[in-house]
């Protein structure tokens, strides 16, 4: 089955230049302003951090009580320093890959705004609707995740690489390694040095290349499929329309 995947490594994800965003911080009052570059230098340290929890120490560095309504809010309005974190981390990563020789498999003409266009490995492919992503991802050996600050998430890109065969490589997330741990390979931001060695292991082994596939597909298959969402989702509301039974 692997030898007929022609792609080595796929990432079906967007791109955004964060630098053309930063200078919106400046619009920000100094208190919010203040706040949002603390929150942000949190985020980039400490990449393990949900955005909640760094926005807390942010808070506690600066002495700034705020709790439930309030703290949602304040939250919302620091959206942009999420996002500046998250493509900051998506362009480092993808630098690093193609820095270490590798070819990655990209979709769309976001990547037209990205300053390794002219990259040799930065492969460039027209932009695909959604129920075409599966085809790609069956002709992929590896299918590049980069989370969108889901630090105890799951995505849909996720289940759809597994349910398709192609081994998911995505950074860390408590879910994913809770629950998907055998079933995907993870890496640290913090410590991204180490992720072409383990691509380059992977493209080289095609027998953990297709166990690890076989068993993610087949948990995927159980678990991560709209169907089995569906049916849980109606048990949990038939839960609370019944809560006594």
């Amino acid at each position: 089955q692997n030898r007929e995947r022609e792609s080595d490594i796929v990432f079906l994800g967007t791109y955004r230049n964060y630098r053309y965003r930063i200078n919106e911080l400046r619009a920000y009052s100094s208190e919010k302003k203040f706040l949002a570059v603390r929150f942000l230098g949190i985020m980039k340290k400490k990449t393990e951090l949900t955005p909640e929890q760094a926005l807390r120490d942010a808070m506690d560095y600066y002495g700034i009580q705020c709790d439930g309504p309030g703290f949602r809010s304040a939250l919302f309005e620091l959206g942009l320093v999420i996002q500046l974190v998250m493509y900051y981390y998506r362009e480092k990563v993808m630098r690093t890959i193609l820095d270490a020789g590798l070819s990655v498999h990209v979709y769309g003409d976001s990547w037209m705004e990205s300053p390794f266009l002219n990259h040799p490995g930065l492969i460039r492919h027209p932009e695909v609707l959604a129920e075409e992503s599966t085809g790609l991802l069956a002709l992929a050996k590896i299918s590049l995740n980069i989370m969108a600050w889901h630090k105890d998430g799951f995505t849909e890109r996720v289940a759809d690489s597994m349910l398709a065969g192609a081994v998911v490589v995505s950074d860390e997330s408590t879910q994913l390694g809770e629950y998907y741990g055998d079933e995907t390979v993870l890496f640290h931001l913090n410590h991204l040095e180490r992720l072409p060695g383990l691509l380059k292991g992977l493209l080289a082994d095609s027998e953990r290349r297709a166990l690890i596939a076989s068993r993610a597909r087949e948990k995927a298959s159980r678990y991560a499929t709209w169907e089995q969402r569906a049916r849980e989702l109606l048990k949990l509301i038939e839960m609370e329309e019944n809560p006594g039974r």
